[in-house]
Formats: C-alpha cells, structure tokens, sequence
C-alpha cells in the first residue's frame, strides 16, 4: 500500500512510471494535479483513491495499469488528459465525477506502408477489454476519437451537456447496445461515431428532446430515472446541487462536490431526511427516482474544523517550530506527531516539537478543540530534523592549527579582523581567532592572540 501524504501538492508527469510496486495507492487530499504518464506501466497497481483535492489529471496518467478493476474520478477534477485509461486490461469499472468538460482521445504518428506517416488515435478506454460499466458526470461536453473501441460497455448514459463526438468515439470495435441521451443530439458527431449496425445498436432519447431525427437508426423514447439532491433545512442557504438522471435501467449516483453554507458544516448525502443512514456512493444502486437529503450541523453547535496551513519554522537536530491558521472558536489545540498525542491544551497557534532525533522525518498533524470536543485533524504536514553538524576540533588562539599559539596567529586574526582573510563562521579557523566568543572578528580577538603569544594572557 502505497499513501501520498497531504503535504504533497503535485505528482510530475512520470512520477511512478514503470514502478509496478502499488497494489493499493491513495492519493492525498493536498495533491492538486497529476501529471501526465504519471503511473503508466504500473502492472501491480489493483485499487486507487483519488484525493479530494485534485483538478487536473494529465494525459496517459493510468495508461497499461494492466491490474487496475476500477477508479472514482471525484467532482473535483475539472480537467482530464487524453487517453488517460489506454489498454487498462482489467479496468471493470469508472465513474466519472460532474467536474470533468472533456474525456479527450491521444493521437501518435503510426507508419502507413501505403500512405507514409499518418494520425492515429489513442482513445480515453481504448482497449480497457473487461469494461462494462462507465457513468458520466453532468459537466461532461465532449467524448473524444475512439473513446470506448474495444470495451464491454453494453449501455452508456450520454450527459445533456455533450455537444460533440469523435470519430469512432461511441463505437468502432465496442460492445454498445444501448446509448440513452439526456439531452439533445450532439452538435457535431464525427465520422464513425456509432460503428454498429443499427439492428444491434438501439438510441434513447426523452420525450421533447430535438435532433433526433437526424439519426437513421433504431431509436426509441425512455423514461429517465431522476436523482433529486434535497439541501433539507430551510434554515440553511446553500446553492442547489444538481440533480442527476439515469437510465431507465438505474445506475450509481455520482456524488457532487460537497456544498457550502455560511455557519453551517456539510456532513454528507443521507437517504432519509432524519439523517439517519448515509449514502454509499460507491456501493448504493438506484433503479428508482430517489432523493437524497443533506446534512447539516450549526458551526456553534460542532465540533471545531481541521486547522489549515500547518507549516514548519526554524528546524533544528532535535527541535521543529510549528504554526498554523486560527480556528473559529477553537479553545486550544492539539499536536500529533506519527499519529501520538505529542501536546495538548496548547492556546496559541504555535508551538515548537523538542526531544526530536536528528536527520528524522515526522508526520504532525494538529486538532482544534471546542466546548463540544476535538474537531478532525489537519492534513499530514511532513519535517526532517537537521543533521548534528559537529564542532570543529581547535585550540583557542590558534588560528594557523599548528599546535600552539605565536605572533603569526595574531597576524591572521587580524588580517581576517580587516577582511584580508575570510574565515567561514563555525569553521576551526574561525572559533580559534573569535577568542572573546562574539560570533565576529575584530582587533580586539587579534590583540588577545598576541598577549598570549608572549605570555601577558591565558586563554580560556
């Protein structure tokens, strides 16, 4: 198992190519982008946990991840990269989250014996061979070139928002059956965009929906089922989320970004309005119209909010500075290093770690607490102690390291005393001239040197 801390704020593209070493990866909250072919060729990668942090998930980033069964795109990435699941073998099944525009095609140059170099395109769930479920998410506008060639998917639910497909984007060597449209017919539709014969290719399409008629195949009306998300309290004003329409044969719920009230806490999707039992996005298959009801608890009735921007001050060999934002309401604080309680009560929002062992990495994390309790941690904020730099070995006065002390140790005291010489701070040479221990060089250190050079002084 393999965990990308909080601290982490952008995975590079080819971060953990080739790594094969990840069965299990989770993806921290702090983690803003993936960069492209970030994991590609990981054959031992099974299950991945996306952060709720992240927007932007380059090209290729899963490419060949040849043992991956299934992954959740959260609502929070707006932007995906071509080809992102190219020839994932066992991929099974993919939710993509309401944030995501595009799930846009690669392309590569391919050797033509005939016609030299020409385009070819790499589709999003190209050769993804145990494919068969995929849900889109609301935001969706565009499916690129050749985007299901090769899958099982036997049933797909096109957004109201999509304006254009690619060429070969819903066909070309799939298993597509049945394509149920919210919306109107796309814009544009590329070349080959549904390569089945219409005998075994069915369209759906809602009552009142236009341009339908300028599809020559089978296609038939359906009633969708709705996905209606219920803010449940007339107290709270937070901006509708968007509903979300299925299939007439079900499907999951793609769980939306969570919303927003001013003096209220977000605490999830229930499926009653007691808030008794919560949704389970991952697991909960709806073939009904269904509502689910948010839940919501007074900020001065809550437990306290993660505390943010933890970030390290001066470091030593044994010691870390801490500070972090204020909380509101928060009555003191409580600091964590590697999971264990290292202080509480602390009342200020800093707080300096001693007792530390050198050149060590610790994991800190820092609770708020209120009149109601301990509130949730903040994200992990990784810090090294510095290394033990030991003290040069020297003899007070002896700034030539010869052994004892004479005029010419006096001369190079004073010459470094004018900046003729240049002696590092903390070097041998330097801790042997600074004799009155000031941490600088002056005349005065060069007059002590040569007293004790010719007996009138004793060093200490």
């Amino acid at each position: 198992m393999v965990v990308i801390p909080d601290n982490v704020v952008t995975l590079d593209g080819g971060a953990f190519y080739n790594a094969k070493s990840m069965e299990t990866l989770t993806i921290g909250n702090g983690v803003t982008g993936i960069g492209e072919y970030c994991f590609t060729n990981d054959s031992a990668m099974k299950q991945v946990t996306i952060g709720k942090g992240v927007t932007t998930i380059g090209r290729g980033a899963f490419q060949r991840c040849t043992a991956l069964t299934s992954c959740y795109i959260p609502s929070n990435v707006t932007t995906l990269g071509g080809a992102m699941f190219y020839m994932d073998a066992a991929l099974s099944k993919v939710v993509i989250g309401t944030g995501a525009t595009s799930m846009p095609s690669d392309y590569r140059y391919a050797r033509n014996p005939n016609y030299g170099f020409s385009e070819d395109y790499l589709g999003f769930f190209e050769g993804c061979g145990a494919l068969e479920s995929v849900t889109l998410g609301s935001g969706l506008i565009s499916i690129g070139e050749d985007c299901f060639a090769g899958t099982k998917v036997k049933s797909l639910v096109i957004p109201s928002k999509v304006s254009s497909v690619g060429k070969g984007g819903l066909g070309f060597d799939s298993s597509l059956e049945k394509i149920y449209f919210v919306g109107n017919y796309p814009l544009t539709v590329g070349e080959r965009a549904y390569e089945k014969d219409a005998e075994n290719l069915t369209v759906y399409y809602v009552n009142g929906k236009t341009g339908f008629d300028s599809y020559g195949g089978k296609k038939e009306t359906y009633q969708p089922i709705r996905i209606t998300f219920d803010n449940n309290d007339d107290d709270v004003f937070a901006a509708p989320t968007e509903g979300q329409i299925l299939s007439s044969e079900g499907g999951y719920v793609i769980e939306p970004v969570a919303p927003v009230a001013l003096g209220y806490l977000f605490g999830g999707w229930y499926k009653d309005a007691a808030c008794t039992a919560k949704w389970d996005f991952a697991a909960d298959f709806v073939n009904a119209d269904t509502t689910l009801y948010a839940k919501w608890t007074p900020t001065d009735k809550a437990l306290p909010v993660r505390p943010e921007n933890l970030k390290a001050g001066d470091a030593t060999a044994e010691s870390i500075s801490l500070s972090w934002d204020p909380v509101d309401g928060a009555l003191t604080y409580n600091v964590y290093v590697n999971g264990e309680k290292k202080a509480d009560g602390v009342t200020t929002t800093a707080y300096t770690l001693t007792g530390l062992t050198a050149e060590t990495t610790y994991e800190i994390t820092v609770s708020a607490v209120n009149s109601k309790g301990e509130g949730a941690r903040s994200l992990v904020f990784v810090a090294k102690t510095n290394d033990v730099i030991p003290t040069p070995a020297y003899l007070l006065g002896d700034v030539d390291k010869d052994g004892k002390i004479t005029a010419s140790d006096a001369r190079l005291a004073l010459r470094a005393a004018v900046g003729l010489e240049d002696y590092a701070a903390g070097s041998a040479e330097f801790l042997a001239a600074d004799v009155d221990r000031d941490e600088k060089l002056t005349a005065s250190d060069a007059r002590s040197i040569l007293r004790a050079a010719v007996g009138l002084e004793e060093l200490k």
